[in-house]
């Protein structure tokens, strides 16, 4: 036992002799890269940080890819809206499809040999078919049957209320009034919205008088699609008997050779002049199909919209009460052109149709003045989260509307939790329109 202690002794000796080396040249190595990295660190952990301006530390950043791409770049010029939302990051370079979280695929130029194979897909990572146009377009413009996908995509980011992300053309400030509408709260970030944006009568009367002191025309029409599509072909029949009935009409764009700026700003000056605005779309009663016509040409613009392409039943569902004319509420054409003559002569009767700004929410819906207005109504802004929030003079501005949406449900990690597959692409998007949407 002796003989063993002894010899264990001497090796214990070198043993530890040699950890106590080892742990000079670990703690002189310690020190030395400590000073490396208090010279150079910012620089090294800059590296790191995303260029939206992540912390360390912060949560990662869920990443949107187009794979099919829109036929322009999309930025994100609002870098983050009010309570950190837009808080994704998004690429056009099919390099970072690996990475991403969500693959966007847009119907113009989603094409059937030119996609991921399913192996490709990641359990946590989802593929969102996108559209912005109605479904009779795609079908018959594009001639998109949609039966190739079978089985293939997990979410639909189109501007239907069912969809799993909505992407109608309406202004990004206005996602939660729109989810509000649809009656998605759960994917809403400010859920007191409906109760707490609400106007004073006095201050409705004040902004309403500044408004109708613009107006010296009557209707308005913007089109760039004459003929193109049935709908397209329909509309501007439907526009000449309004003429036919007596209709002062002021026409632009570029069917009747009067083009009109894409500059926002130049757009509302110029449509606030007028009382309404023909919300014309190309596309009979598909389902929740209501755009920018509506939206951009006519509340935004201060002009009260005269809808013709959406039901009366989606209308009532997405639109403020009384904010708009229905062509269907008429018998004859005849009728409608004699009804807005009558608006047009009587005040009181006319502003009944912005009785809807002193409704719960309505602070939140695009309408004029309210950070959209190329003429700014500061006694609208009175809602802190939003004073910084103004549309950019860019078109395509409600192109991004869906992606924010999408990054609320990426970020609260639904990509994971709530993925399914569609079993048919076309079922659901054609096969529950009625038929005058898809004929």
């Amino acid at each position: 036992m002796k003989t063993f202690s002894n010899h264990c002794g001497k090796w214990s000796g070198i043993i530890c002799s040699s950890t106590r080396r080892l742990s000079s040249l670990f703690l002189l190595c310690s020190l030395v890269f400590v000073y490396l990295w208090n010279q150079s660190g910012p620089s090294l952990a800059a590296s790191h940080i995303n260029e939206k301006d992540e912390t360390p530390g912060e949560a990662k950043r869920p990443k949107i890819v187009y794979w099919a791409k829109p036929r322009h770049n999309i930025v994100w010029k609002f870098t983050d809206l009010p309570n950190g939302d837009g808080g994704c990051d998004l690429s056009f370079d099919r390099e970072d499809a690996a990475t991403a979280d969500a693959l966007v695929f847009v119907m113009k130029t989603c094409k059937p040999n030119d996609l991921p194979p399913l192996n490709f897909r990641r359990a946590n990572q989802v593929y969102v078919w996108y559209s912005r146009e109605s479904p009779w377009t795609s079908k018959h413009f594009y001639g998109h049957s949609l039966s190739e996908y079978d089985g293939y995509f997990n979410w639909t980011m189109t501007h239907r209320a069912d969809s799993d992300v909505v992407a109608p053309m309406w202004p990004i400030p206005a996602l939660d009034y729109f989810l509000y509408t649809i009656g998605r709260t759960e994917d809403m970030i400010d859920r007191s919205m409906a109760d707490n944006a609400k106007l004073t009568v006095e201050d409705k009367k004040s902004q309403v008088t500044l408004l109708l002191k613009k107006k010296t025309n009557l209707a308005a029409w913007i089109v760039s699609d004459c003929t193109n599509t049935k709908g397209a072909k329909a509309r501007t029949k439907i526009v000449r008997k309004l003429e036919a009935a007596g209709l002062k009409l002021s026409k632009y764009g570029k069917c009747v050779h009067n083009p009109l700026s894409f500059n926002l700003s130049v757009l509302f000056e110029t449509l606030s002049t007028y009382k309404f605005y023909l919300a014309f779309e190309n596309s009979l009663h598909c389902t929740d199909y209501l755009t920018e016509k509506t939206v951009y040409n006519g509340f935004m613009s201060g002009v009260v919209p005269v809808i013709h392409g959406p039901s009366k039943q989606d209308a009532e569902k997405l639109l403020p009460k009384r904010s708009y004319i229905h062509v269907e509420d008429f018998k004859t054409l005849q009728d409608l052109v004699e009804y807005l003559s009558y608006l047009d002569h009587n005040d009181t009767a006319y502003q009944e149709y912005f009785n809807w700004w002193l409704d719960p929410g309505a602070q939140t819906f695009p309408r004029y003045g309210f950070n959209f207005g190329a003429t700014y109504i500061p006694q609208i802004a009175n809602l802190p989260q939003y004073s910084h929030v103004h549309v950019q003079d860019d078109w395509l501005e409600n192109e991004r509307f869906g992606l924010y949406h999408l990054c609320r449900r990426l970020k609260r990690g639904d990509h994971i939790n709530q993925r399914h597959t569609l079993p048919s692409l076309a079922d659901w998007w054609y096969g529950s329109e009625p038929p005058e949407c898809k004929q």
